[in-house]
C-alpha cells in the first residue's frame, strides 16, 4: 500500500513539474529563436539599507552571425548613495548551445578561462537570477561578482502587453517580486521586475542608423507604471511607436494621450565618449493629469562597446509645477 501511494506521488509530482515547464503558445516569444537576433531588456529599482536607491539594468542579446550564434550581456547600476555608475560586459560563442523552449529560461555566458567567473541569467516561473561582474571604471575599483535574485508568484503564463509590430516586441506585465542584490552591493525590498523583449532587432538597430531609439521604464509616484518606445532625430523631432501604462497592481491599463518633447535644459543632452544623446524630455499625459520633465540621475552612463555603445541608465521625473519627485526609472538609449 505504502509503495503504491509512493508510485503515485511520483508520478502527480513529475505531472506538476511538466506542466510547469510546459510554455503557452504566448510565452514562446520569452525564448530564443534561432534565426532571429534577440534582445531581453530587465530592469528594477531597489534601495539599499540606507534608503538610497539602486537602478539595476541589464540587456542581453543574441544573435545568428551565418552558421555561429553569439550571447553578448551588458549591465549597469546606479547607486544613489555614492552616485557611482558600474558597468559590465560580456561575449559570448553559443554555437553548440541548443535552443530549448521551456522553463526554466537559462542562457550562460562562459568565463574566458579557468579563473573568469561564469555569468548567468535564469527566469523561472517564480523567479529569477542573474550573476555577473562589475568593474567601476571611474574608480578603478577590482571586479567583484554581483547577483540580482528575485522572488515572485508563479506566472503561469506570464502575461503580455504587445510593444509594436515593427520590430516585434513584446513588455511582460509588471511583476511584484522581493529582489534582492548581493556581492559588492548589498540591498533589497520589495520592487517591480521588469521584463522586455524585441524579437526583431534588426529593424531597430535599423532605425538607429537615422536617429535616436529610446526605450523608457518610469515608475510614477501614483503606483502606475508608464513604459514608451520612441526616437529622437538631429533636429529633435520625435516619434512616439508605443505608450503603455499600467495601474499599480500591474494590469494593462487603457493606451493613454500623450505628448513628448525634448526639453533644452542643462540636463538636456550630453556629449558621451562616442555619441551625444538626448537625455531630457517633457511628458504630458492629459488623462492622468501629469506634467512632467525626465531628466538622468547621472549624466555618464554609457555602455562603451565601440560603435555599439549605448546608454543605459537611471532616470528621475519631476512635476513640472511644483518641481517635486513625480517618478523614477531606467532609460535605453540607442544609436548606430
Amino acid at each position: 500500500m505504502r509503495i503504491h501511494f509512493f508510485i503515485i506521488a511520483i508520478f502527480i509530482l513529475s505531472l506538476t513539474s511538466c506542466v510547469t515547464s510546459r510554455v503557452s503558445q504566448n510565452e514562446t516569444v520569452l525564448f530564443p529563436e534561432g534565426g532571429k537576433g534577440k534582445w531581453w531588456i530587465i530592469n528594477t529599482i531597489l534601495q539599499d539599507r540606507n534608503g538610497k536607491d539602486v537602478h539595476f539594468n541589464s540587456l542581453v542579446s543574441i544573435d545568428k552571425m551565418g552558421d555561429k550564434k553569439y550571447a553578448a550581456c551588458f549591465v549597469s547600476v546606479w547607486n544613489e548613495k555614492e552616485n557611482t555608475y558600474y558597468t559590465a560586459t560580456r561575449t559570448a560563442d553559443v554555437s553548440e548551445w541548443k535552443f530549448k523552449t521551456k522553463f526554466p529560461l537559462r542562457i550562460n555566458f562562459p568565463g574566458k578561462d579557468s579563473l573568469a567567473m561564469e555569468w548567468s541569467l535564469v527566469l523561472k516561473r517564480n523567479g529569477l537570477n542573474f550573476l555577473t561582474e562589475l568593474n567601476n571604471k571611474t574608480n578603478a575599483l577590482p571586479k567583484s561578482y554581483t547577483e540580482l535574485s528575485a522572488g515572485f508568484n508563479k506566472q503561469n503564463p506570464f502575461s503580455f502587453s504587445g510593444i509594436s509590430a515593427g520590430p516585434q516586441a513584446w513588455a511582460v506585465d509588471p511583476i511584484s517580486a522581493d529582489v534582492k542584490i548581493s556581492g559588492n552591493m548589498q540591498s533589497s525590498g520589495s520592487g517591480k521586475l521588469l521584463v522586455r523583449i524585441f524579437s526583431d532587432k534588426e529593424i531597430l538597430l535599423k532605425k538607429s542608423s537615422g536617429a535616436y531609439v529610446h526605450w523608457l521604464d518610469l515608475a510614477l509616484s501614483n503606483g502606475n507604471q508608464l513604459s514608451i518606445l520612441f526616437s529622437t532625430d538631429a533636429a529633435s523631432n520625435i516619434k512616439t511607436e508605443a505608450v503603455l501604462l499600467w495601474n499599480e497592481q500591474g494590469n494593462i491599463m487603457a493606451r493613454p494621450q500623450m505628448i513628448l518633447q525634448k526639453e533644452n535644459n542643462n540636463k538636456g543632452e550630453i556629449n558621451s565618449l562616442t555619441k551625444l544623446y538626448p537625455l531630457s524630455f517633457s511628458i504630458e499625459l492629459p488623462e492622468q493629469k501629469l506634467d512632467l520633465v525626465l531628466q538622468p540621475r547621472m549624466m555618464q552612463q554609457e555602455v562603451t562597446a565601440n560603435k555599439n555603445s549605448f546608454w543605459m541608465g537611471a532616470v528621475e521625473a519631476m512635476d513640472k509645477k511644483s518641481g517635486q519627485a513625480a517618478g523614477k526609472g531606467n532609460m535605453y538609449i540607442f544609436k548606430q
